[in-house]
């Protein structure tokens, strides 16, 4: 209490004035009162009387002056105590906001997601629970000891792109890799984070989310898998049969290389149709792995072509036991048929190129199959020298371009949502006069190696953007034509100026045009292909990449490139009753539509096919099931029926 306000100083200070007053009462009254006063009772009298009043003024002086200095006490102590109450009203708000804050805080860490909080100066690190399940003991490490932890192939990455982030030299932490678990698995995270600064530029704290990334990256090896595995033959893809045969060239192994054609396949599709031939496919694989203690490796080319890698000494035995073992009749859902073999075989001597080593062996295997299969060529430079100077075949295809014998047929695509004919894809065919209807398969490779393929493109370019400018002016203006350019075509210096030329002259809108290319395309001078996309799109043409996920393309290549459709290859949706076909499928179909790319289905051959597409959100398709290639008449005739 301040000594100034006690209530002995208090009494101390009335009764000084009191005995003050009364001293000098008692001195100068005296004098005055009897001066005046005759009557000393009188005087007497007065005098007390006088006195009291006085000294009842003075009291009351007195206490009137401390009464109000309590009073202003008092008010300033109700201000106090209001301020005080203020105060510690917004000291319980500020605790109820701080006791709610650390529950939230609490909630989350004890939620699924992998939340942690890490105090870089005090080394403490805070997690989730799902961290504790996730890695048990060694969650507390993390942070602290990732050399242990982190997959040794990853630790790079993990410190390279912390330290970036922690220097500033990006924005945001994300980072994947692999950590060990509680099992001491190693699983795929996707770890992010945020991070706090001090005035020096120091790292005082991070806050971050690590998740569970497994299945992702389990899904990518999946679909990486599909680009170099065929799902339709179950057998290596031809880009891992190049992988395997340069690496053999490279380590200067001695080998064969056996190229087997199966004969008549489109005759046994356009007989029995498309799941026959895949069930005899799938047969004559089987067929043929029971023979694999005479052989290294087993792929599948393309077009029902197959590859085998056997030592030289095997090459006699082994086409023997091929050849008794598919000379017989076949059974394919209840039809019998026969096959027959053609086999084309190339030795590796002298030969340090993957590519020429294999196409010597097809060489081989097409002189076979002049013979009318179920037999056996080897490769000679005779063979190599009768192939360059076979005048005869370039000659009937020069013919045929000049004389009209090529023609187009058009494949409806369907909007698979209205069942509605939305566009159309040109086919190239060549008529010829004496051996009928000769597929491309079997003339556009040999006419890009004579350098006819510009004449070919041109045609299929002009006479296709013609006939459609005809379809539209017939009513049917809403129609889109797509065309294959291979990477031959694709690349010739006058491509672009060919369709704005036919587009012009014709009258059409670059729009109604797609242009279709292989991954291949992609890969290859990307800065030029890139270019002529551009130019492309300038004229208005809409950009396809065909056949996708049997190529080499990327996600990258997808968001960089200037691609407009997604068309899946026709070797997933053919065969979607494998369970990794549909998750590729779908997989597809999300990361076009993620893309806003429009996603086309090619090789749809049956209803539950159709069906399952609609159910993914796949909007375009194309396939048998729907309509097989039609010459313009018939697809005229389809357009006025619909």
């Amino acid at each position: 209490m301040d000594k100034r306000n006690s209530p002995n100083r208090d009494a101390a200070v009335i009764a000084a004035w009191y005995l003050f007053f009364g001293v000098l009462w008692i001195l100068i009254t005296d004098f005055i009162v009897y001066s005046a006063v005759e009557n000393t009772q009188f005087a007497q009298n007065i005098k007390g009387a006088l006195f009291v009043i006085v000294s009842s003024l003075l009291i009351f002086w007195l206490i009137k002056r401390k009464i109000l200095q309590i009073e202003a006490a008092n008010k300033a102590i109700e201000r106090n105590l209001a301020e005080l109450k203020e105060t510690n009203k917004q000291l319980r708000d500020k605790e109820e906001k701080l006791r709610e804050s650390r529950d939230t805080y609490a909630l989350a860490l004890r939620g699924v997601e992998g939340i942690w909080d890490y105090d870089f100066r005090n080394n403490e690190l805070k997690y989730s629970n799902w961290i504790t399940r996730t890695f048990g003991e060694s969650a507390s490490e993390l942070f602290k000891n990732m050399d242990d932890l982190v997959h040794p192939e990853d630790l790079d990455t993990y410190y390279r792109q912390l330290n970036a982030y922690l220097r500033k030299e990006v924005d945001v932490y994300r980072s994947f890799y692999r950590l060990k678990d509680l099992n001491d698995n190693y699983i795929w995270v996707m770890n992010t984070g945020s991070a706090e600064w001090d005035e020096n530029g120091e790292v005082k704290r991070m806050v971050g989310l690590i998740s569970d990334f497994s299945e992702f990256f389990e899904l990518r090896e999946e679909v990486e898998k599909l680009a170099y595995y065929d799902q339709e033959a179950n057998l290596p893809n031809k880009n891992t049969t190049y992988q395997i045969v340069s690496r053999k060239i490279k380590q200067n192994e001695e080998f064969s290389v056996l190229y087997i054609g199966l004969d008549d396949y489109i005759e046994i599709e356009n007989a029995l149709g498309h799941e026959y031939l895949t069930d005899t496919l799938i047969k004559m694989v089987d067929t043929i792995k029971k023979l694999s203690d005479n052989f290294d490796f087993f792929g599948y080319q393309n077009n029902y072509e197959f590859l085998i890698i056997c030592q030289e000494e095997n090459v006699k035995s082994l086409t023997d036991q091929l050849f008794a073992r598919t000379e017989k009749l076949w059974d394919s859902k209840g039809v019998s048929h026969y096959l027959s073999l053609s086999i084309g075989v190339a030795y590796v001597d002298d030969i340090n190129d993957s590519y020429q080593l294999i196409k010597n062996a097809r060489l081989a295997m097409v002189e076979a199959r002049k013979t009318h299969g179920n037999s056996i060529y080897y490769f000679t430079e005779e063979v190599s020298a009768r192939r360059r100077m076979d005048f005869n075949l370039e000659s009937e295809l020069r013919l045929a371009i000049e004389n009209n014998h090529l023609i187009l047929e058009y494949q409806p695509v369907m909007n698979l949502e209205e069942d509605k004919i939305i566009g159309l894809e040109a086919l190239i065919r060549w008529k010829h006069p004496k051996k009928g209807l000769i597929y491309p398969d079997d003339f556009i490779e040999f006419a890009e190696s004579k350098g006819i393929i510009k004449y070919i493109g041109h045609f299929v370019i002009n006479e296709s953007i013609r006939k459609l400018k005809e379809w539209h002016n017939k009513g049917y203006d809403q129609l889109t034509m797509a065309l294959n350019l291979s990477p031959t075509e694709f690349h010739q210096t006058d491509i672009v100026c060919v369709i704005e030329k036919a587009l012009k002259e014709n009258n059409l809108e670059g729009k109604y045009l797609r242009v279709e290319i292989t991954e291949e395309v992609l890969i290859d001078d990307i800065a030029r292909t890139s270019k002529l996309l551009d130019e492309l799109k300038e004229l208005g043409v809409k950009i396809s990449l065909d056949d996708y996920g049997v190529g080499y393309s990327s996600f990258r290549h997808l968001q960089e490139m200037p691609i407009d459709i997604m068309k899946i290859d026709k070797s997933f949706v053919i065969n979607m009753e494998y369970k990794k076909n549909k998750d590729f499928v779908r997989s597809a179909v999300d990361l076009g539509q993620s893309l806003s790319l429009d996603v086309i289905a090619e090789g749809i051959e049956n209803e539950s096919s159709s069906r399952f597409l609609k159910d993914i959100g796949c909007k375009y398709g194309q396939g048998y099931y729907y309509y097989k290639p039609l010459q313009a008449d018939k697809f005229e005739c389809l357009l006025e029926k619909k």
